[in-house]
Order: structure tokens, then C-alpha cells, then sequence
């Protein structure tokens, strides 16, 4: 076991504090004398910086059993969070807090974008993990932040499924008061209805 201690010379107290801390386990304590992981920190309002002289820092997660030697980083570039895997940024939070999935130019709070020029590019998978009739998944579109329940003001895009199987409606709601009310539905024959749930016609 090693200690690396310092001493407050500006009294006449000549006791020691431990600072870093390498347990007989190889354990690396900082403000801990018992640290429980490789590196262990511990104390009142601690904050880990990394400065670089690049303008880009990042910490490094590497699995020695796998085939890319960078699995996951995360670091600082341009004053904005970027996350990578196997050597390539996939996300990335901007300085004025916009999210980038596939972009580290995101334009919009969340800005979604895959090159793919045969197929589907940036999409958004919003599911209910439950299964059966009635289950459905929501959109929901608050135009502000009114206090109470947001969602009573809300307009909302719903996929449900109203029958057995591998089937999807979708009704389109607007909020008139208290209570959204359903406006459009698109049933899973492409029927679609005005002020029914209901519709028989395209």
C-alpha cells in the first residue's frame, strides 16, 4: 500500500492527510483511503477536467476482447459533448443545446440524419413495449408550458391498434379545452375519417 500524504505547514500540527491512495489490490483512491474500483473519487463537489492543448478531450471505454480498440468515448470538442463508438462520433450535444443523432451540426433541438440514397435515412421509433388490442403510442405536441397538465393543451399524432394482429391506425387530436378531441383517423385499410373513428371511404 502507498500513500502520498500532505501537510498543512502553515501550523504547527504535523499530522498528515492522505491525498492519493494505491491499495495493495492496485486500486487507486483519491480523497479515499479504501477506494472500491480502479480509480476511486470521493469528496464534496468533485469535478474531473480534462484539458487539451487540441481543443478536443475525451474519455476512452476499451474492451481489450473486442475486434475495434476504441469501443466507447465520450469527450469535448468545440465546446460541445460528442459521443462515440468504434471510432466514429454518433451523437453529439451542441454549446447552445441542441442533439445531433448522425450530424454534429444538429439544426434543431433534436436533428436526426442517416446518408442512405436507395432507402430510409433518419427515422424515430416510438413504442409501447405492451402487447394486445388497445395498445397504442403517442406524438404529443405541447405549444407551451401553461403549468397544470401540459397535455390537456396538447395536439397529439396516436398509432393504436384497434384489432388482432399486425395492425396500426392513426388518429390526429387537437385540444379544444380540458380535453384533446380525436379529428382525423387513418384505419389500417387506408380508410380515412372526419369527425368519425369510424370511416368506411378512402
Amino acid at each position: 500500500r502507498i500513500e502520498f500524504c500532505t501537510q498543512d505547514i502553515s501550523t504547527t500540527d504535523t499530522s498528515e492527510t492522505p491525498r492519493l491512495v494505491v491499495a495493495s489490490d492496485g486500486n487507486v483512491g483519491i480523497g479515499t483511503t479504501d477506494p472500491q474500483r480502479v480509480l476511486h473519487v470521493a469528496g464534496a463537489n468533485n469535478i474531473l477536467r480534462l484539458d487539451s492543448s487540441t481543443g478536443a478531450s475525451r474519455v476512452e471505454f476499451t474492451n481489450t476482447g473486442s475486434i475495434t480498440a476504441d469501443s466507447v468515448a465520450v469527450g469535448s470538442v468545440a465546446n460541445d459533448m460528442q459521443f462515440v463508438t468504434s471510432g466514429t462520433e454518433r451523437a453529439r450535444i451542441t454549446s447552445d443545446g441542441n442533439v445531433g443523432i448522425g450530424t454534429s451540426d444538429p439544426q434543431a433541438k433534436l436533428d436526426v440524419r442517416k446518408n442512405n440514397a436507395t432507402g430510409e435515412g433518419g427515422s424515430i421509433s416510438i413504442r409501447n413495449t405492451g402487447a394486445g388490442v388497445g395498445t397504442s403510442a403517442a406524438l404529443y405536441l405541447v405549444p407551451n408550458n401553461g403549468g397544470g397538465d401540459d397535455l390537456a393543451r396538447a395536439a397529439s399524432i396516436q398509432s393504436r391498434q384497434a384489432i388482432s394482429g399486425n395492425y396500426a391506425d392513426l388518429g390526429f387530436f387537437t385540444s379544444p379545452g380540458n380535453t384533446p378531441a380525436e379529428r382525423m383517423t387513418i384505419d389500417t385499410s387506408g380508410n380515412v375519417g372526419i369527425g368519425t373513428t369510424s370511416p368506411t371511404k378512402l
